[in-house]
């Protein structure tokens, strides 16, 4: 019976790290379809009460956070040093084979001669940004290139097949970070104070590992009760809600200001905001719902699709409304909207790739590992 409440424990907390993964995932897909593609020719996408909302920038950091707690979640849950080995085996895998779906789509619509937005790009004002991207011509061997081994390392923007992939350096690099300290964790006489002095020495730094080793943090502090204690006192929820909302606004400014792309501040509002929401069982709750379940299962085909859907369907619809002389707001809000229902419906075609991905990986951990 305690085995079955320990379960269903760990079920819950699951689903909340992938909720708010998905509403992460989200948030990004929206920042580059409204924010970045539309935000110079629409300004009041750009804004202290939109700035929050549509925040790469801060969903990214959130992301690192979470995937630290998330791949250090079941060693402090007890299942030891096994359960690490099994994520070391698999992470390679686990991230590459998704990418290079990702990479073939935009492979197939460059091929295809789909690729319109250099032409988008001038025409929303964004040359440097929309207009940017894929400027080379389609290689079947630079695209696995790039999805097998160049996605990992410090590519330009612009020779990228995606360059949206920047995070899965960061997120292979803070991985391998996450399995190290999990495995030397048992010899070191205080652990907690190892993460807490690298995760300082990270957001002096700068460095996105700091969200990584929070992430620790976090996953050893809610194994070991301090989140459930939080949010059984009565104090504790108004705090977190007035301390979100301050949050909301002060970041939502920062945003609008173009203030906080080098100083540091969106690792420092992603970890403190997380710990809010941990914190709070009716946020915490939300979270672990089914509509955000359904959110987390497709966070990271979502994240891998948006790319194509913006060069192609997007950049499109935009080159054919500018050349009906119709790009108004009203035709702007519809391609974005239309952008957001296609990157949700491809991220759910996109499914049969993460299962395939999960049962390759579990069949290369049986293969490897006792």
């Amino acid at each position: 019976m305690a085995m079955e409440s320990m379960n269903t424990t760990a079920r819950v907390r699951l689903a909340e790290i992938d909720g708010l993964r998905g509403w992460a995932a989200l948030s990004v897909v929206l920042f580059h379809i409204f924010w970045e593609t539309f935000g110079a020719v629409e300004p009041g996408f750009r804004s202290m009460f939109t700035g929050f909302i549509l925040n790469g920038e801060l969903a990214v950091c959130a992301f690192f956070v979470l995937s630290g707690e998330a791949l250090s979640s079941a060693y402090f849950a007890g299942r030891g040093h096994g359960s690490v080995a099994r994520l070391v085996v698999k992470r390679y895998l686990r991230l590459t084979i998704p990418i290079l779906a990702s990479c073939a789509l935009v492979f197939a619509v460059m091929a295809a001669g789909l690729a319109v937005n250099a032409d988008a790009g001038r025409i929303v004002g964004r040359p440097g940004w929309l207009g940017s991207f894929v400027p080379f011509p389609a290689s079947l061997t630079g695209m696995l290139r790039y999805a097998l081994l160049d996605v990992y390392t410090s590519i330009p923007p612009t020779a990228a097949y995606n360059p949206f992939l920047w995070t899965m350096r960061v997120e292979l690099f803070g991985s391998l970070i996450v399995f190290f300290l999990l495995f030397i964790e048992p010899y070191l006489k205080r652990p907690l104070l190892v993460l807490g002095v690298g995760a300082l020495v990270g957001l002096a730094a700068r460095s996105y590992v700091s969200c990584f080793l929070v992430g620790m943090i976090y996953a050893q502090a809610r194994h070991g009760g301090v989140f459930s204690a939080l949010q059984n006192r009565s104090w504790v929820a108004p705090v977190c809600w007035c301390g979100l909302a301050t949050l909301v606004l002060a970041d939502g400014y920062l945003h609008a200001q173009g203030l906080h792309y080098t100083d540091g501040t969106q690792l420092l509002v992603a970890i403190i905001g997380l710990g809010l929401v941990f914190a709070n069982k009716r946020m915490s709750d939300f979270f672990a719902a089914a509509p955000s379940r359904f959110l987390g299962r497709l966070s990271f085909p979502l994240y891998l699709v948006q790319f194509p859907v913006l060069i192609s369907l997007t950049s499109g619809l935009i080159v054919r409304a500018h050349e009906a002389s119709a790009l108004s707001t009203a035709m702007v809000w519809g391609v974005s909207l239309a952008s957001l229902l296609a990157c949700l419906v491809a991220a759910i075609l996109f499914e049969p790739v993460e299962r395939l991905t999960k049962a390759v990986t579990e069949w290369v951990a049986k293969a490897f590992l006792k």
